[in-house]
């Protein structure tokens, strides 16, 4: 500092393995569809970011009949990308024996929690 003072200052860094994050991801996708393959929407969108929770629940509730066959219709969830401040998965789902690719996101919000953010 220009006037002589030294200042100190600490902070806490949490480093986790990138086994450990796609864990934690793959627990949130599964609470997420076991939610959706039992027709609970309420208890699935807890699982999203605060900010989207509106617009999936409502398009969730539009199609709710259909969620169980969405869900079965899931052969695979993979990571393509896990950084400090978001993850890309590809999920893959079987549908009149064509095979389709949809992309998901979760983000870290400030506070520093992971959500669901897109799917």
């Amino acid at each position: 500092m220009p006037d002589g003072r030294i200042l100190t200052a600490s902070t806490s860094i949490l480093v986790q393995s990138i086994a450990t994050m796609d864990a934690l991801f793959r627990e949130s996708w599964g609470r997420f569809t076991a939610a959706l393959a039992r027709g609970d929407v309420s208890s699935a969108v807890t699982e999203l970011a605060p900010e989207q929770r509106p617009k999936y629940q409502a398009a969730l509730e539009a199609i709710r009949p259909d969620l169980g066959a969405y869900v079965a219709s899931i052969v695979k969830f993979g990571a393509v990308e896990i950084t400090e401040k978001s993850a890309h998965y590809l999920l893959i789902r079987v549908i009149a024996s064509s095979r389709l690719g949809y992309h998901v996101y979760f983000l870290r919000s400030n506070d520093g929690v992971w959500h669901l953010s897109q799917f």
